[in-house]
Parts: C-alpha cells; structure tokens; sequence
C-alpha cells in the first residue's frame, strides 16, 4: 500500500507599521511512501517574505518562527496513525524550534519600493510510522513578527 504524506505551512503575519510585509509558503510534501520503507524521506518548502512601503522610506527589520512548541519533532497524523518529521533551517540539518527564529532580516526600503526574500525550510521524515496506510497531514504556521 501506498500512503501520501504532506504538510501545509500556514502563513501568519501581524498588523502593518509604516511598512508593512505579508508571508506566504509552498507546501512541504513527502510524496508517496511504500509501506515502512525503513529510509528517511527529504522535502523542502519555501517561505517567501515581502515588504513594501508606502510614501516614506524605511528600516525594514523581521523574524520568521514555526508557530510550535520548543520540540524538535512534529507529528504528521492519519486518524489513528502518525509519522514523524523534523525541520531544519539548513541542508545540514540545524533544527527549527517554534521559541527559536529560523530566519531574521534587517535592511533599508526606499520609498514605494518592495523588496522579497525567499528562505528554504528543509525536513526529513523519519523511518516508520504507526498506524494504516493512508494521507498523513499536519498544518504548522509560519509566524512573520516585525
């Protein structure tokens, strides 16, 4: 049997200051797992953030976060089944805490200017799971503070 698994980061952001920047995601998918295959699976996603100001220049300064809680290890849940995934900021595998910012960025916006950044977020999925074959999903947000 073959289980699709997938996680859909949902984008959060806060009320706008003199400029203002908005969030948006690709979805992180595992793709179809034969079984317990016993190898651990390898996804990314992109989380690009955008920040534009109006009349006036300005300093444009923001932290990105995985809206949970300090553990390094998410679950991805099929009714009564779950598989485990972890997220890391960097192809070497440095883990995504939720009390931790994943990305941070500061520079200077001149004025009606907009300016996007783009920052891969990596995962891994680890061998086995518990439960029936089937479409294991998770929602994790991706909190934007400035």
């Amino acid at each position: 049997m073959r289980s699709l698994l997938f996680l859909l980061l949902v984008p959060l952001s806060p009320v706008a200051m003199a400029y203002s920047c908005s969030v948006a995601s690709t979805p992180l998918m595992f793709g179809s797992v034969a079984g317990i295959d016993g190898q651990v699976r390898s996804s990314t996603a992109n989380v690009t953030v955008t920040c534009e100001t109006g009349a006036s220049a300005g300093s444009v300064s923001y932290s990105l976060y995985m809206d949970n809680d300090a553990s390094a290890s998410h679950d991805l849940h099929n009714g009564s089944g779950t598989a485990q995934y972890q997220l890391y900021k960097a192809g070497g595998h440095e883990l995504i805490r939720g009390d931790e910012a994943f990305a941070s960025d500061s520079y200077a916006l001149a004025a009606h200017a907009t300016t996007t950044r783009t920052y891969t977020v990596y995962a891994r999925l680890q061998p086995g799971r518990a439960g029936s074959p089937g479409i294991y999903q998770a929602v994790t947000a991706v909190r934007l503070v400035y």
